[in-house]
C-alpha cells in the first residue's frame, strides 16, 4: 500500500498544514488584550526564574490566568490560548 501523502505533485499535506496554521493564528488573534498581557507576563516571569519545575511553571501560569480572567474564561479555549502565548514568550530568545 502506498502512502497517499508521498506524491510531490499533491499539495494536500501542505494545504492542510496551512489551514491549521491559519486557524491557530486566528485563535491567537482573538485573545483579549488583558489575557494576552497576562500570558506574556507569565512567560516572562517563568523565563526570569530560570530552570523551574513544571509545578512552579504551572503555578505561575495559573496565578496570572486567574488574575486576568477572575476564574471566568471568555471562551472554551482561553486557557490553551493563554498557555500558547505564555510558552511563546518564554521560548523567545
Amino acid at each position: 500500500m502506498s502512502n497517499p501523502f508521498s506524491n510531490n505533485k499533491d499539495n494536500v499535506t501542505n494545504d492542510i498544514a496551512n489551514i491549521l496554521k491559519q486557524h491557530h493564528a486566528d485563535r491567537e488573534n482573538n485573545v483579549s488584550d488583558s489575557l494576552r498581557s497576562a500570558a506574556e507576563a507569565a512567560g516572562r516571569e517563568v523565563k526570569d526564574a530560570g530552570r523551574v519545575p513544571i509545578e512552579t511553571k504551572n503555578k505561575i501560569y495559573n496565578d496570572h490566568f486567574v488574575q486576568a480572567t477572575g476564574n471566568t474564561p471568555s471562551s472554551r479555549t482561553a486557557r490553551t490560548d493563554f498557555e500558547n502565548i505564555a510558552d511563546n514568550t518564554l521560548n523567545q530568545q
